[in-house]
C-alpha cells in the first residue's frame, strides 16, 4: 500500500498535465505487472478528486476543494481543514472547553474503521489566562470520569495526557505560551471511540 501512495504521489503532477491534455486517467504498471488506476475525472475549477485502485483491490482516493482535503484508503480517513473557515469537526464532542475567542488555526479528523477510534487533533490560538485554561481541561476531566494520567508544566508548555478506562476515550492538550509575536497556541487531540 505504502508503494501505491508513493507512486500517486509521484505521478500526480504527470496527471495533471495529462488532464490539461484532456486524459481524464491513466494506468500504471508495476515492476511485478500489477496495474495501478489513477482517475482524474473530477479534478478541475481548483478542486481535487484522485481516485487509485490498484489491481490487487487497495483504493485510495484524495480529494480537496481548497478548504480541505480527505485522504482515504477503505481502512481509515483523514479530514483535514486549514486557513481562515476553519470550523471544529462534524463529531468533535460538543461539550468539550474551546475558548469562545480561540482562533480555530486547523482541525484534523481521523478515522480508522478497523479499530473503531476517531481522533480530532484541533490548533486554535488564544488569548484566556493559560492556567486558567489549563484549569477547565482538568476540571473537564474529573467531572467526566476521566483520569489524569500525565501533566507537565514548564516555562514553555502545559501538558496533559487523559484517559478514560479501556476505552477509546481520552484526550492530550499542550498550551504554548509566546508561541509566536506574544500569541498562545493549544493543540488539543480527542479520541473518541466510532459508533
Amino acid at each position: 500500500m505504502k508503494k501505491n501512495v508513493i507512486i500517486l504521489f509521484l505521478c500526480l503532477s504527470i496527471g495533471f498535465i495529462l488532464v490539461g491534455c484532456g486524459e481524464k486517467s491513466i494506468t500504471l504498471k508495476g515492476e511485478n505487472g500489477e496495474e495501478t488506476k489513477i482517475n482524474l475525472e473530477d479534478a478541475g475549477d481548483g478542486n481535487i478528486s484522485v481516485n487509485m485502485e490498484g489491481s490487487n483491490g487497495e483504493d485510495v482516493s484524495i480529494t480537496s476543494d481548497g478548504d480541505s482535503a480527505t485522504f482515504s484508503d477503505g481502512k481509515s480517513e483523514m479530514t483535514t481543514q486549514g486557513g481562515a473557515n476553519v470550523s471544529l469537526p462534524d463529531g468533535f464532542p460538543a461539550d468539550f472547553p474551546v475558548p469562545n475567542d480561540g482562533v480555530l488555526l486547523t482541525a484534523t479528523t481521523i478515522t480508522n474503521n478497523e479499530e473503531g477510534a476517531k481522533m480530532y487533533t484541533v490548533q486554535y490560538e488564544f488569548q484566556q489566562n493559560i492556567e486558567e485554561l489549563f484549569t477547565k481541561y482538568k476540571d473537564y476531566a474529573n467531572s467526566n470520569g476521566f483520569t489524569i494520567d500525565q501533566e507537565i508544566v514548564s516555562n514553555s508548555a502545559y501538558m496533559m495526557y487523559v484517559s478514560k478506562g479501556d476505552e477509546a476515550s481520552g484526550y492530550n492538550i499542550t498550551l504554548s505560551p509566546d508561541y509566536e509575536d506574544g500569541k498562545q497556541l493549544a493543540t488539543l487531540q480527542v479520541y473518541v471511540p466510532t459508533e
